[in-house]
């Protein structure tokens, strides 16, 4: 009886604690709504920022078609079992910005930046385990100044998710942005998936910053982007005391990162590189297909950074670049072998910032395996890198790849006086890409912008059809010196269909 009775006790416990568990609400938003109402599917809501203010963890906010001002979510304190979800249906866009931040939670060493100011559609500050899903965000304001000439801000991002961690931003599409496509700072285990970024007028299409680490970019189409398509940045430059309570520690690096099965096309006119990566290390770059861009393909260096990007793994990406860029692949030190600090990474502090010092360490212990690292340009080519990251002691490898008849030792910042090198001078004198062989670089299929019958947001099957080709046209002709234990680059980012 009293084993029963026990047992009786327990599951009323149980039954009790479910119940007063609080209990997961469905809302809905849209553009003929009243944010007087329940937020009810028969009556919705009028207002992203009502829905972001009202809504807790647990928690879905549905997003009808139509046009928006954007929200500012902040403070969401989401678990794995219990996100908070913005879902938004095809043709929810969000076309002005939302409301600005109330408080910056960084400072810089490069000077006090107005960080509130800056015009945002989707912002998401100081939160957890946070979905934001299936939203269009288009045409967030450029950098403007006051009638006197002063920067009020340096232009917006479709979405910025700031101080914060484990947030998934999935299949959206940000188009035509002032800044950035997706912007996140200080923010660890972020996800973005299945994404569109493009366009952005200033800088990159997905970039990640600061010391956030184990960040996921994977399955992105990202195109036309001024600069990168995606960067990553250690920054050392910056402090966030918010992120110190989270995290304990700002150390200036990205580690663990993966950036995979992404698809990047035509960017870099403005500079940097199509996978750009500044203080990031132990991450993997991988079935990447990188198309046409206009910088470098991937570029692993110290410029920011605390130390230089380390014991990466760059394996079966095809790089294809355009006649114009730098190399397809460029691996760099911030200062020449002999010295131990980075000035660009060491600015001038904040007077309440303890930060660690930068240490010049190289590039050093990469691994170059499986890739595609063709340049059509007979004066560029496939590989660069400065002698401290060449340092086969510290782990760099360079094998089973598909390359271009050129290859580079310089210092960083001074390709006038690279040594350059033949494919056979290159294996002679460093013993990498024994079993890489030497082809023809194919013309890379043009950008989705420019005639691959693929518009913004539309159907992508001209674009996969252009790409497929192109892995087709580098792999049929490839020599047997790659041999059976070397197969072609997994296509799936060329072949997946987002629901787009």
């Amino acid at each position: 009886m009293r084993e029963r009775a026990t047992i009786a006790m327990a599951a009323a416990l149980v039954t009790s604690l479910a119940s007063s568990a609080p209990r997961a609400a469905t809302y809905h938003v849209a553009p003929e709504g009243d944010d007087a109402a329940p937020g009810s599917e028969m009556r919705p809501w009028r207002t992203l920022q009502h829905a972001a203010d009202m809504a807790q963890p647990g928690d879905t906010v549905l997003v009808g078609p139509g046009e928006y001002d954007g929200f500012d979510l902040e403070n969401k304190a989401g678990t794995p079992e219990r996100p908070l979800v913005f879902h938004a249906a095809p043709g929810a866009r969000v076309v002005r910005p939302g409301p600005r931040p109330a408080r910056a939670p960084l400072n810089t060493a490069l000077g006090r930046f107005a960080w509130p100011k800056w015009p945002h559609g989707i912002y998401v500050g100081g939160s957890s385990h946070v979905v934001i899903e299936g939203f269009e965000i288009v045409g967030m304001p450029a950098a403007e100044h006051d009638t006197e000439g002063a920067l009020l801000h340096r232009g917006g991002a479709g979405i910025h998710v700031q101080v914060s961690d484990h947030i998934t931003l999935r299949q959206n599409r940000a188009d035509d942005n002032g800044r950035w496509g997706i912007f996140a700072s200080f923010t660890d285990d972020l996800v973005v998936e299945d994404n569109e970024c493009s366009r952005s007028r200033a800088e990159h299409g997905i970039y990640a910053s600061n010391s956030a680490d184990r960040p996921i970019v994977r399955r992105n189409l990202v195109w036309g982007n001024r600069r990168a398509g995606i960067q990553l940045n250690g920054d050392n430059n910056f402090d966030s005391a918010d992120y110190r309570a989270r995290a304990g520690v700002v150390d200036g690096i990205i580690s663990g990162a993966v950036l995979e099965d992404n698809l990047i096309v035509d960017n870099g006119a403005g500079g940097a590189a199509a996978i750009n990566l500044d203080g990031v290390q132990d991450a993997r770059i991988q079935r990447n297909v990188l198309l046409g861009n206009h910088g470098a393909g991937v570029a692993l260096f110290q410029v920011d950074g605390a130390e230089g990007s380390r014991r990466n793994r760059v394996l079966d990406n095809l790089i294809l670049m355009a006649h114009d860029a730098r190399y397809a692949l460029q691996i760099t030190s911030c200062a020449v072998p002999g010295s131990s600090t980075c000035p660009s990474a060491n600015r001038p502090a904040l007077a309440e910032w303890s930060r660690p010092p930068s240490r010049a360490t190289g590039s050093t212990g990469n691994v170059i395996l499986h890739n595609t690292l063709l340049h059509p340009n007979p004066e560029k080519g496939s590989l660069r890198i400065d002698p401290r990251s060449l340092d086969t002691s510290a782990g760099f490898r360079s094998d089973f790849n598909l390359v271009s008849g050129r290859f580079a030792i310089g210092a960083s910042d001074d390709m006038e006086n690279d040594r350059v090198l033949s494919f056979a001078e290159w294996r002679a004198l460093t013993g990498q890409d024994r079993r890489s062989c030497r082809i023809d670089a194919p013309r890379p299929p043009v950008s989705p912008a420019q005639g691959s019958g693929a518009a913004p947001g539309g159907s992508r099957d001209p674009q996969r059809r252009a790409i497929a080709g192109a892995i087709r046209r580098t792999w049929i002709h490839a020599p047997e010196c790659l041999g059976a234990e070397t197969p072609p680059p997994d296509t799936r980012a060329s072949r997946r269909d987002r629901g787009r």
